[in-house]
């Protein structure tokens, strides 16, 4: 499990990860830099993908499925291509392929905060719907339902270096970068919104071609 910019282990909704776990071992952790992991976050996606790899050898876990949600899912595109043996499914969440248009920045109050509030977290992640806003949450609710024991927030420090650095790279508007996509063999899923804040998803931005 990869997580979101600004996340932490305690991030995931537990909804999702039980659900996961009813049929599989599931292994969600903090990257160099975040939460109770030691170090500095890297300031690229690449590092970060090389960090995870280094973190499934030291569990001695030759291949596994990932599951990246935003920043995440640059991260597992990145091990997918670096290391494609070690990725047997792949699960992009909300994320998007670098060097694509419109992922060169984000809006300034995604980036901004130190600690997002459930308002923030509504507005970005879900539709401004009843339904979307009750399910936001619901999923709130589980995922800040227990208190103690929780993971260390990501410092601010860690913010920046995740965005000003690694996300603006990733962004950088570079078609040789999306093309290659088609190196990534594996069976891949993809979910994401019609109307997402950070990432776009805009069928009509037009290609080189």
């Amino acid at each position: 499990m990869l997580q979101h910019f600004r996340g932490n282990i305690d991030n995931w909704d537990p909804a999702l990860i039980d659900g996961l776990a009813a049929e599989r071992d599931v292994i969600a952790f903090d990257n160099t830099g975040v939460g109770g992991t030691t170090g500095t976050v890297p300031d690229t996606v690449e590092q970060m993908a090389d960090d995870a790899v280094a973190f499934l050898g030291a569990l001695h876990l030759p291949q596994v499925d990932l599951f990246g949600f935003s920043l995440g899912g640059f991260v597992a595109q990145a091990i997918a291509l670096a290391y494609p043996t070690r990725v047997r499914k792949l699960v992009l969440a909300s994320t998007g392929p670098k060097g694509a248009p419109g992922m060169d920045s984000w809006p300034d109050d995604v980036v901004t905060s130190d600690a997002p509030g459930p308002e923030q977290v509504l507005d970005v992640f879900y539709a401004h719907t009843p339904t979307s806003q009750e399910a936001g949450g619901a999923s709130l609710g589980r995922i800040f339902n227990r208190q103690e024991g929780r993971d260390a927030e990501v410092s601010p420090e860690a913010r920046k270096t995740q965005y000003y650095d690694a996300v603006l790279s990733w962004g950088v508007p570079d078609w040789s970068a999306v093309a290659k996509l088609t190196d990534i063999t594996q069976p891949t899923l993809i979910f994401q919104g019609d109307n997402d804040a950070m990432i776009p998803t805009d069928p009509a931005t037009p290609s080189p071609d």
